[in-house]
């Protein structure tokens, strides 16, 4: 009998969002990537801002760069890149508050963050040398 009033207990509570929690979990689009990239990928609510990004390839290497807003806090932003870049073989440079540095092989990405009251965006940079 205390187990069935314990169980009527918490489903009341959990109904009365006692437990609520708000999930500010970042997520990232499936299959979808930065804009001249292959693997550094996008995150839900990421639209791309113009089509004025730079795209550029030559036969020593290769440099493009877009701008995506975005609607969570910047520095979840940056933690999660920070996280998901290492284990894609990224070393991180260096880190000042808004801008973030990272090599891998030949390839340089930098990744600026601007927040500006409400509208927020990040820009990729991608270099590479042959």
């Amino acid at each position: 009998m205390k187990i069935f009033w314990v169980f009527f207990l918490l489903l009341n509570l959990s109904s009365c969002s006692f437990f609520y929690q708000q999930n500010s979990e970042i997520k990232t689009l499936e299959n979808s990537f930065v804009e001249g990239s292959t693997d550094i990928p996008l995150l839900t609510g990421m639209k791309k801002v113009s089509d004025d990004d730079l795209g550029f390839d030559s036969s020593n290497g290769s440099i493009s760069s877009a701008i995506y807003s975005f609607e969570n806090d910047h520095k979840k932003i940056s933690e999660f890149y920070v996280n998901t870049l290492e284990q894609l073989g990224w070393k991180k440079i260096s880190q000042l508050d808004n801008k973030i540095i990272f090599q891998r092989e030949k390839q340089n990405l930098t990744l600026e963050i601007n927040q500006q009251r409400s509208f927020k965006t990040i820009k990729f940079f991608i270099s590479s040398l042959l």
